[in-house]
């Protein structure tokens, strides 16, 4: 998408009461009573233009259509976040490319930030924040060799000080080959985010006074995909959840610390497109240590599952309104434990996969005793598999956890 540069700021102020005072002078719209959200971005004149047009054909739109339809574009050199409590902030990253520094006192205002663009620019926000920020300063992933499952983000938020997302948004052409992701497919993504952010999939039956002691937020790989006018259209998301446990009530073991993952992997599909699987992959990378327990434990066809993991570690889950399957491989020898979801056709075509419904989910859990060494890993790869038109879509969210303590 050709960007074109301009002197000014292109700020969408979004308010749901009219009355409000805000940082930005911009055109409000009225929604409810609590939320207001500011766009900055100073490279894409068009975005307002592109975002409505897109509106009448993709469908995925009707989920934030009030967040659109009085969108005005107002110029303002000035904008600042005076307080944490100012709203919602989307910034363009490219917005801070002579000086990345600008943003950390923003995250550590507290407020509610997206940061959309440039892979690399990106990447020197989350370095800084795993090398700098105290509420993660023992939660650095630093095996570099296998750096490889730990991708390039170009999409992150923050809210409270802490990285509550982490997202790839992806854009193909119609043959399956990958564009450049344009501003409007950013926002987009955005504001489902921002619909869906008090729908949380976590729901612990039991963890008992354990400590989370990593969680990086929401894991996204979203793929769009154009259509015959090269309009990027949301086809499929998949949405990852990856939250680390340290049990100490039962640890009494002097050689070994007691962890759990859990894992929880939701797909979603849009406009046509047709999701035909999702898998788990937990892999313990460490040859001391031990693997305990792990669930799902063995192939089902049940809708509703409960994990149960030692020390009376439970929670359970929903997969689909329809019947599904998930299969199970994998054991204690090889620490490499598999899980596949999908929806199975009958006898004989008992190992077909048909199109889940959407959404479709799984929430799989692993135990392990890590040797005495104050590092603590597990390596996680989820992937779903999304079909349009005559291609087919990979998307991953992986991450080779490593807890120093």
């Amino acid at each position: 998408m050709k960007k074109i540069y301009l002197s000014l700021l292109l700020v969408f102020t979004l308010t749901l009461n009219a009355s409000t005072v805000i940082a930005s002078t911009g055109t409000k719209i009225t929604l409810n009573h609590d939320l207001q959200i500011t766009l900055i971005d100073s490279e894409n004149d068009d975005l307002l233009v592109s975002l409505k047009e897109l509106s009448s054909v993709d469908e995925s739109f009707s989920k934030i259509s009030d967040y659109l339809h009085r969108i005005d574009v107002n110029d303002d050199k000035k904008f600042k976040i005076n307080n944490s409590n100012d709203g919602i902030f989307i910034y363009n990253i490219s917005e801070f490319r002579e000086n990345i520094n600008r943003v950390f006192p923003m995250i550590e205002s507290g407020a509610n930030l997206y940061f959309y663009g440039e892979d690399s620019l990106i990447k020197l926000v989350l370095q800084h924040y795993d090398d700098e920020q105290t509420v993660t300063k023992n939660l650095k992933e630093i095996d570099t060799s296998l750096a490889e499952n730990n991708p390039q983000y170009n999409l992150i938020s923050f809210k409270d000080k802490k990285l509550v997302l982490n997202a790839s948004i992806n854009v193909f052409d119609l043959e399956g080959t990958i564009l450049e992701t344009p501003a409007s497919s950013f926002v987009h993504s955005i504001l489902l985010n921002i619909k869906s952010s008090n729908e949380s999939t976590v729901s612990p039956l039991n963890y008992g006074s354990d400590t989370i002691v990593w969680n990086p937020g929401d894991i996204v790989d979203s793929t769009y995909v154009v259509n015959a006018s090269n309009q990027p259209i949301l086809r499929g998301k998949l949405l990852s959840q990856m939250i680390l446990f340290q049990n100490t009530r039962s640890d009494t073991d002097p050689n070994y610390d007691y962890f759990y993952l859990r894992n929880n992997v939701e797909t979603t599909s849009y406009n046509s497109g047709l999701m035909k699987n999702a898998e788990a992959n937990h892999i313990l990378p460490f040859p001391a240590d031990q693997l305990l327990s792990w669930g799902p434990s063995a192939t089902t066809t049940s809708s509703l599952i409960t994990v149960g993991l030692p020390w009376n570690v439970s929670w359970a889950f929903t997969v689909s309104p329809d019947t599904m399957k998930i299969t199970n491989s994998g054991d204690s020898a090889t620490k490499n434990i598999h899980w596949k979801l999908f929806k199975p056709g009958i006898f004989p075509f008992h190992n077909t996969e048909y199109t889940m419904p959407s959404p479709s989910r799984i929430q799989p859990g692993i135990a392990w005793s890590s040797a005495g060494s104050s590092l603590a890993g597990i390596n996680v790869i989820n992937k779903a598999k999304l079909e349009f038109g005559t291609s087919t879509y990979t998307m991953q969210n992986s991450r080779n956890i490593r807890y120093n303590y």
